[in-house]
């Protein structure tokens, strides 16, 4: 028995590393990335710069299939349903974010049927316009707007992309109108503004940026804080009239759920070492690129956090969300914080008293919503009976409260 005992031992002890080389490499065939815009898109071009690199160190094809429509949630689909076998990635823009809040009956749960693989990077928007318009700054596209509601109309990548977000905040901040004309992606978007089919545009740096330099198209403003060095004479929009403003937008690396983690690490280890590549960085960079290269956790965790409003109406310190009264200053209130681009609301709930905002700028939010929580109460305080809320008493003195806080995968439903 000792015999046979040692014996194992020893066949268990020279089959293993054979076992271990046995198991297929990764990669050991082409790896597909899926972009949800079209060719010439800020998206596409980042995929295309990181999926050359991989290509020529791991020693086989990175390809880049492009799944457009539906601001990238039919890309993130297919990502999603694909098999879990490290084969199957893909590249994702700020769309992503809030395609669930925004695409009604979306069929599947970004954060649940989708694993973080990578945040790339950030990069400032900016506003363009055709050589040919008028416009010479962001001054001049305010004043037109607050001449003529209406007339002012700018093209972004989509419905619900941070441009078309940022356009829709500054349009309730600044009392203005804009009209928004959504494309599928930021290649047909540029394509129209050099053709001069779109007065405006709004999209990232990185995608404006060589139009801009070519001589085609004249940057406006950019949604940074400070300006940004590829484009010197596009001043930041907080110096043009909106104070405080900023937006950045974001590309992320997405896998499967159920993809195995340790593939996922690889896939990430093998994009930093890209990132770092000086041609790679210097292709990034120069079009306006904050590289980050978040790690899988720091993905999960950018991708769970959102700009949520807590409203709380209070009564003689209790909260009184489900009497009558109170529920209708949350519709009152719901209804005002639309031009604030308001995703979901769920004011009647049982247990809970939320309002769900997509907003590129949380100070700025809550100063509005503030504002219009004022309002509301005061519009609909003196004119409700008090027979229709008994438990309020003759007199409703009602505080309204607001606090911004993390959005949670849970909160979110």
């Amino acid at each position: 028995m000792k015999k046979i005992a040692i014996l194992a031992t020893l066949v268990a002890a020279i089959a293993g590393p054979f076992a271990i080389a046995q198991q297929p490499a990764w990669p050991s065939k082409p790896v597909k990335i899926i972009v949800g815009f079209p060719p010439g898109g800020s998206v596409d071009q980042v995929s295309r710069v990181l999926g050359a690199q991989l290509t020529q160190v791991l020693g086989q094809q990175f390809i880049v299939e492009n799944r457009t429509g539906a601001a990238g949630s039919i890309g993130a689909q297919a990502v999603a349903t694909a098999p879990p076998d490290g084969y199957t990635w893909g590249v994702v823009f700020d769309t992503h974010a809030v395609n669930p809040s925004l695409i009604p009956n979306i069929p599947f749960d970004t954060l649940k049927d989708l694993a973080p693989v990578m945040l790339i990077g950030t990069s400032p928007m900016a506003l363009v316009a055709n050589v040919a318009q008028p416009y010479k700054d962001f001054r001049d596209v305010l004043a037109q707007a607050k001449k003529q509601p209406g007339s002012v109309a700018f093209g972004s990548i989509g419905t619900g992309s941070l441009g078309h977000l940022a356009m829709a905040q500054v349009g309730a901040l600044q009392g203005v109108e804009f009209t928004h004309v959504p494309y599928k992606g930021g290649g047909p978007l540029m394509t129209d503004a050099v053709g001069n089919q779109v007065p405006l545009a709004i999209g990232t740096v990185f995608l404006v940026t060589p139009h801009v330099k070519g001589g085609k198209l004249k940057a406006l403003a950019v949604t940074s804080l400070k300006a940004t060095p590829q484009l010197p004479g596009a001043k930041p929009m907080a110096e043009q009239g909106v104070p405080g403003f900023s937006a950045l937008a974001w590309w992320g690396v997405i896998a499967p759920a159920g993809t195995p983690p340790a593939l996922v690490q690889r896939m990430h280890d093998e994009l930093a070492r890209a990132l770092k590549v000086p041609a790679v960085a210097e292709k990034l960079t120069s079009q306006g690129m904050d590289i980050v290269g978040g790690s899988p956790a720091e993905m999960d965790k950018f991708l769970s956090e959102g700009h949520k409003v807590k409203v709380t109406i209070m009564f003689r310190g209790r909260e009184m969300a489900h009497t009558d009264l109170g529920r209708k200053i949350l519709d009152r209130l719901v209804s005002d914080l639309g031009e604030l681009v308001v995703v979901e609301a769920m004011p009647k709930q049982e247990g809970r008293n939320m309002i769900m905002v997509i907003s590129p700028n949380k100070r700025h939010l809550e100063a509005r919503a503030k504002e219009r929580a004022r309002e509301a109460r005061e519009q609909v305080v003196p004119a409700a009976a008090p027979a229709s809320d008994p438990e309020m008493g003759s007199e409703p003195q009602l505080e309204v409260e607001l606090h911004a806080e993390p959005a949670t995968a849970s909160d979110e439903g």
